[in-house]
Formats: C-alpha cells, structure tokens, sequence
C-alpha cells in the first residue's frame, strides 16, 4: 500500500514510452531538417522537439497517490516524519488530519468483499475471509452468561401461541421472555489477523479513486491504518477531504471522528479552513498529533509546544509505574521484586523509544531526561539505594548488561543516535512514497554549507539538518573517547 496501484503504474509506463518514442521521431526531424539545410523546417521541428521533451517530463512524474504504512516497517515514524516533511517543504500548504470512527468495528463487509474480488491479488484471500465473514456472527461479552440477547419491541396484540408465556404473567415475565440474539453483520472481529486487510483494503481504494478526480489535484495524503492525512492548497485540500468523506460514507459506510479532525497552516493563521473544522478545535493550532508523535512548523511556539505534549505523554504512560512501586512482597508472594524488576526494565523502558525515532532531539530530550529521572527513581526503590548514591545508580543503570548495567535508561543520552539512525536509514523509503523529497537532499544536507544550500534549492531539510547535526555531535564525542582511551594506552 505504499506504491502506484499496478494499473496505474503500468499505465504511467506506458505513457513514457509513448513520450520516448514522440521525443525519438522529434530528434530525427531536427537531424533531418540540419542535414538537409532546411531552416524553417528546423524551426519547426525544433519546436515540436522541445514540445515532445516536455511531454517527456510531464509523464515522468509520479502521480500524488495515498501511502498507507499500516503494512510497513516503522510505519507509524514513517507517517509523523511524511507529515512533518510537508510541514517544512510546504509551508504554504494545509495540513488536514482525519481518524475514522470505530473503523475496526463498523467498516461495510459488503465493501470488504467487493475490494478482495475486484483485486486479483486479494482474490486467492476471498475463502478464507469468507470462513470468518460471510455471515453475521455470534457475539458474546461473557462466554459463561451466553450468547447476547437483547429484549425484543412487540407491537400490542396478542401474544404468538408460539410463545410460552403464561397469560397472566406480569409485564417484567413477558419482557425478559421476549429476547433476539443480536448478530455482528459489520466490521471486523476483535484481534483476528484478517482485520487490518479487511477494513483498511476498501478505505484506501476509494482513497485511490478520490485522489485520481480531477478537484483532488495537487492534494498529497499518508495513512497508517485508519489515521489519515492530507496536504495541499487549502482550495483543493478541503474540497478533496469533503469528497473523501463523502465517497468513504457511501462506499464503506465509515464516517469521521469529527473530534479528531484537525487542520493547520504550518506559515501560520487560519485563512482558508473550514469554519466547521475551526470551530471544532478551538481556533488556530501550533501543531497536530499525528499517529502518536506531534508534528509542527518549525517555530519557537510550536517546538515548546511540541516539548509540552511530549512530556504530558510520557508522564501519562508511566504514571503506572506508582502503582508497580508500591508493590509489596508478602508471605505467600515472594517474586514481587522480580516481577517489579521485568515490569520497569522490558515495559516501562521499553516506551519512549518510539518517540525517539519520529522527533528530533531538541524536541525530545528535555522529555527524556524526565524519563530517566523517573526510571532512576523506581529502581532507586526497588534496590533500596541510598539517596547519595542515586545518580550513581543511575548512570550505571543505563550501561548495558554486557558492561555491567541493567540496559535502564540513558534515552536523554541516546536521543540523537536514534533519530540519526531512523532519519537516515529510512529516508529511501520515506522517499519512495512521498514523491516530494528529492533525490540530493542527503547530499544537501551532509554538503559544505548545508543551510545556504538547502535555502537555494528550497528542499525540505530541517529534518536531515538536524540528524546532521546530531549525528557531528556524535563523531566529536566518539573522536574524544578515542583520544582519551589513544592517551591512557600510550601512558601505560
């Protein structure tokens, strides 16, 4: 779901060919024309040459279609750094965010089966969608209780003689006697494996199709999943998204989350959106939540907000962590302090890497040193350790278990390797489906004067001048390690 439909790629290969073979035939009337000393013949086939080239070009480009990363290594990183690329290359652009409601659950099945049938990839898939979605399933909450039943509505009569009900029975004896079963006849089951392909197949191929009308030019859109969103010229963004909305309720039956849907522009204001959508979110916005992460202009303002934000989730996910604290070993219960120990070092530990990977450090590193103090401080309780001896523990902590350490922190410390590593090992594929990143912008970004560059060619660098950056500070830090190790061998 991050390439061209095979249709429209092969169409776009053919449409190039066609360009080629146009330019060939144009390049031998001007040789002809030369050969034979044919001035105005030249003029002419010069001008159908440059005409033919052009076409060329314009045949080359790749088409804007929605990139869906729901099926993708890092997918959601992927999303908040295409999201965030636009903000910086586009500043003019709009930015629209969308989130379907309950998408899981109430997405059509008759769309679900008619998008497996009309792609011969999915067909071989259709029997067994078919073994779990074919016909309206059984629902239960609580397996002992039952299937779900609910009280039927009778109209006033007289009751079917089918029913076993005593005449004189009173209204509760009737009620709780005329039961349905209730059937699911839409979306997918909670945590079956064929869930994400059956609800997200359908929305993203009416995205295809929404994006190919003519009113959605220009209009750029990334997914992951249900999360959905858009960039382009406020007159073609709005239009193309209320079509979207549209096409999406009358085809899969899925309608917005209207209090998730945002829209900014990332050169600042709020001409051009929707009053409904400004209403909605409460005035102008720095920046949007995107797939987790905070994407935002790159601004004094929205770089403290995105801290803020950052620091509110990180705080919000390991407020569980009071809780492991107090747990407390007792007669019967004697591997409370393991359990505490595996709970802080592969759960609560193993959180803020994802962030990590979708910000850049100046973002994100006021937030970890939050985190490290806060894990520092759970071990801190689970070892006992002496107040004066805490920031030891600390240090120690986050050296990893082949030195000694615990593997436990450190993440303030190792925001710029993570963002470096992620920015620069999936930028190919972050290039591959966002036809807006060039092909020299690591160059530009790594070069001689980057800044100047990057101003003169209009690139959307910030982010790789950042993982440049991080990634300088990393060499001189390595290179005063070695020097101070290369000092210590030469002294002995």
């Amino acid at each position: 779901m991050t390439h061209l439909l095979p249709e429209d790629a092969a169409a776009r290969k053919e449409a190039i060919a066609e360009a080629e073979a146009v330019v060939a035939a144009a390049e031998v009337a001007v040789d002809s024309a030369i050969e034979h000393g044919l001035s105005e013949a030249l003029d002419t086939a010069t001008a159908a040459l440059a005409g033919a080239v052009e076409q060329r070009s314009a045949a080359a480009v790749v088409p804007d279609f929605p990139v869906n990363y729901c099926f993708s290594a890092d997918g959601p990183p992927l999303t908040a750094l295409t999201v965030q690329a636009w903000m910086e290359s586009r500043p003019a652009d709009h930015v629209v965010s969308d989130d379907k409601e309950n998408m899981y659950n109430l997405s059509s099945r008759s769309a679900m089966f008619q998008a497996l049938t009309d792609r011969k990839e999915f067909q071989k898939y259709k029997p067994l969608f078919r073994a779990f979605y074919a016909r309206p399933a059984r629902i239960f909450l609580v397996r002992e209780e039952g299937e779900l039943q609910v009280t039927a509505c009778v109209e006033e009569g007289p009751l079917d003689d089918a029913c076993d009900i005593d005449a004189d029975a009173d209204g509760e004896a009737v009620a709780s006697a005329l039961l349905r079963f209730i059937r699911s006849v839409r979306g997918t089951h909670q945590g079956c494996v064929l869930a994400t392909l059956g609800a997200v197949l359908p929305y993203h191929l009416c995205l295809h199709d929404t994006c190919k009308r003519p009113e959605c030019a220009g209009t750029r859109w990334v997914l992951d999943a249900d999360d959905t969103y858009g960039s382009g010229p406020p007159e073609a963004l709005y239009a193309a998204f209320q079509l979207l909305r549209d096409d999406c309720r009358a085809r899969c039956r899925l309608v917005s989350n209207l209090s998730k849907v945002k829209a900014l522009c990332p050169a600042g204001g709020v001409e051009g959106i929707p009053a409904w959508i400004l209403e909605a979110q409460g005035g102008e916005l720095l920046g949007l939540k995107c797939v987790g992460a905070f994407v935002a202009p790159r601004g004094d303002a929205a770089d403290a907000w995105r801290r803020r934000e950052l620091l509110a989730a990180m705080q919000q996910r390991l407020a569980p962590l009071d809780a492991v604290d107090a747990m407390l070993g007792t007669e019967g219960e004697t591997d409370v302090a393991q359990l505490r120990y595996s709970l802080i070092t592969r759960n609560a530990n193993a959180i803020p890497g994802y962030w990590k990977r979708c910000m850049p450090p100046s973002i994100t590193r006021p937030a970890m040193e939050w985190v490290d103090a806060r894990l520092g401080e759970s071990l801190a309780r689970l070892t006992d350790c002496a107040p004066a001896l805490a920031a030891k523990l600390r240090r120690e902590a986050a050296l990893g278990t082949e030195m000694g350490g615990l593997g436990v922190g450190g993440h303030a410390a190792t925001c710029g390797a993570c963002w470096c590593a992620f920015v620069l090992g999936r930028w190919d594929a972050l290039r591959q489906a966002c036809p807006l990143l060039r092909a020299d912008e690591v160059g530009l970004a790594f070069g001689a004067r980057p800044r100047q560059r990057h101003e003169a060619a209009g690139a959307p660098l910030d982010i790789l001048l950042s993982a440049r950056a991080e990634y300088a500070g990393l060499l001189d830090r390595l290179d005063a390690v070695q020097r101070q190790y290369a000092h210590r061998r030469a002294k002995d």
